[in-house]
């Protein structure tokens, strides 16, 4: 796209002012995608897609696309075309399709290292699609051009937002419905985005038009236009002359009520009323409503709702096509009430002005200025003061309280309504006596009638003169024969501590105390006499099955020396081994099932950190089943 003084001659002999819609309001746009975010639907053009299309006029890369917020000839390296795509640029008047993946759609996705001149935000929201087009030297063709339905004897705007992206000569375009131009060809040369139309009145003509925007600068060079909001529609509205919301209390409505409206841009007019049905969220004609205003005498709450004013040319007021609606009516009915109520309250308070029993019968206003008519029945409890006198046994509470005082607490009724009790607590005494007897096996006790021969607690129950329990507790406790315990096989172990129930106890070393550590398997006895004179003689066999050994440093440092962690067993005599190491986040760095192997301190065979590590050591042995070892290692370099 080069730049050619000479054809500024071009832009002096076309620049005509396009005559614009002057309409005061608009009714519905008919054009289908006609901000162009639907991608290529709806329309057709004379041109074909795609940057590089040729067409008739000679022109090697004139043709049409959509671009988002980029100049399509300022810079090619800030518009992506995918590839995928680059097979279905059509040629021209190529029939489109509202589904996106469609043949006939083909889209340009833009880089977002654009800037400055290149960027050109589109008309409708600054970010979305607008349609270039790099028209051909071919004469009397379509930028852009779709076939819409029409209604007899209305007046329409058609209008569209351009702006020139190439220079000089500008872009020079004009109206046209069903090959008829509109308005004079216009010469747009200005580089930023501006609305122009022209107003045209249908007369007999209905149904089915095409219109286009119609190019006046046939050429090779320049001449590209960008357009985006494309509209065609009614030239003409309907206005509110009354108030759009009108409120009513249903208890005193007023003699009437009136909406109304008036038609701006139209004559020998057709009105109908309607209004709107939630049931089935649909507008519906209100039969014999065909003026310009709706009168409701006596209104009452079946007129509330939504409401709208249709206008259109005479004979068209049953399209949808042909008509133009006012802002929606809202009626408000708004509610008598009438409340009964009953409520409690205690003496001293008071609600709604009242502080009585008794029935009140009061006129309010609501919230939406209607009468309302509330009934109140009121009931006023009583507060109660009480004096109390209160015996407990000790141990026991009256109201929270343990201990012998007066005591004022404030209490809440039946009714919900504050009372005052004042206790005076007297407590008398409860008694519990507790011993201690240690037996001898064989001996016997007597106690509350009963012989006692071997251990428990045994209690005693009797009543003081003011009612109270008192308990007597005897513990007895005899002497096991057996007061080493059973015979024990360690599974793995270093040492074992023996435990005798008396700290005078003599073992088979002569030493005395109550507990003896042994660290070899072997049978162990004891002695020990107790207060009573029982003198008692025990033994326990102790035998280690194996030994472990597991170290709680080494220093992986490949100099020969504690380089790798591996447990020590006395007895190898195992089954199912296996040792984990894991790191302190619970990562598994290490497993193993031979007892031969150990932890060289690496992990996928790079060192690891200084630091402690947890190792689980499984394993099983004759005659103690499965074993579990777990503890820490401290690995340092």
């Amino acid at each position: 796209m080069k730049y050619i003084p000479a054809l500024l001659l071009v832009l002096c002999f076309y620049q005509v002012k396009a005559q614009s819609g002057s309409c005061p309001l608009l009714g519905p746009n008919q054009i289908i995608n006609g901000n162009f975010e639907g991608g290529y639907y709806g329309f057709l053009s004379d041109f074909g897609r795609g940057q590089n299309n040729a067409t008739l006029g000679g022109c090697a890369t004139q043709g049409w696309i959509l671009v988002s917020q980029v100049n399509p000839h300022y810079n090619y390296s800030c518009q992506v075309f995918p590839p995928n795509w680059s097979a279905q640029y059509g040629g021209a008047n190529v029939p489109t399709s509202a589904d996106p993946n469609h043949p006939s759609n083909t889209w340009v996705i833009t880089t977002a290292i654009c800037t400055g001149a290149e960027q050109i935000p589109d008309h409708s929201t600054g970010k979305g699609y607008f349609l270039t087009v790099d028209p051909d030297a071919v004469e009397n063709r379509a930028y852009w051009k779709q076939t819409i339905d029409i209604c007899p004897n209305t007046p329409y705007e058609f209008s569209a937002w351009v702006r020139n992206i190439s220079g000089i000569p500008a872009p020079f375009f004009h109206f046209e419905v069903n090959g008829q131009s509109i308005n004079q060809p216009t010469a747009y040369p200005e580089p930023n985005w501006v609305k122009t139309g022209a107003t045209w009145f249908s007369g007999a003509l209905s149904g089915p038009v095409q219109i286009a925007l119609m190019n006046d600068q046939p050429g090779c060079i320049e001449n590209d236009v960008a357009i985006d909001d494309i509209f065609f529609g009614i030239c003409g509205g309907v206005v509110a002359t009354s108030d759009t919301l009108q409120r009513f209390c249903t208890n005193a409505p007023p003699p009437y009520l009136v909406l109304s409206g008036e038609v701006v841009g139209l004559t020998d007019v057709t009105f109908q009323w309607q209004k709107y049905q939630p049931a089935s969220m649909a507008w519906e004609d209100l039969s014999g409503e065909t003026s310009d205003s709706l009168v409701f005498l006596n209104p009452n709450s079946g007129n509330a709702g939504r409401y709208r004013l249709l206008a259109a040319q005479n004979g068209n007021i049953q399209s949808e096509n042909c008509r133009v609606s006012s802002t929606d009516f809202l009626i408000e009915a708004r509610p008598f009430y009438t409340v009964a109520e009953s409520k409690s309250i205690c003496a001293g308070d008071v609600y709604l002005g009242y502080q009585t029993t008794g029935v009140f019968i009061d006129t309010l206003l609501s919230q939406f200025g209607c009468d309302s008519v509330r009934t109140l029945n009121l009931v006023v409890h009583p507060v109660f003061n009480l004096s109390l006198n209160a015996t407990i046994c000790q141990g026991e509470n009256y109201g929270g309280h343990t201990l012998p005082g007066r005591y004022t607490d404030s209490l809440y009724s039946v009714n919900g309504c504050d009372s005052v009790r004042t206790v005076d607590l007297v407590v008398f005494s409860s008694y519990l006596e507790e011993n201690y007897q240690l037996l001898c096996p064989g001996d016997n006790i007597v106690f509350n009638g009963e012989t006692i021969s071997g251990t428990g607690i045994y209690e005693s129950n009797l009543t003081t003169i003011n009612g109270c329990d008192s308990t007597f507790v005897l513990e007895v406790e005899v002497i096991p024969e057996n007061f080493l315990g059973n015979d024990t096989i360690l599974c793995v172990a270093t040492t074992f501590t023996i435990q005798s129930p008396s700290p005078n106890t003599r073992w088979f070393d002569g030493s005395v105390g109550q507990t003896k550590t042994v660290q070899a398997s072997g049978v162990y006895w004891a002695n020990w006499s107790d207060n009573n004179g029982c003198l008692l003689t025990d033994s326990i066999q102790v035998l280690f099955n194996a030994r472990a050994y597991v170290p709680n440093i080494f220093s992986p440092n490949d100099d020969g020396n504690n380089d790798l962690f591996v447990p020590q067993f006395s007895n190898s005599m195992f089954f199912n081994y296996q040792m984990q190491v894991f790191d302190r986040w619970g990562d598994l760095l290490y497993d193993t099932f031979s007892l031969e192997n150990g932890w060289d301190g690496r992990y996928q065979n790079k060192p690891c950190e200084t630091g402690v590590y947890v190792y689980i050591i499984r394993f099983a042995l004759e005659g103690c089943g499965n074993t579990v070892l777990t503890g820490d290692v401290s690995l340092v370099r």
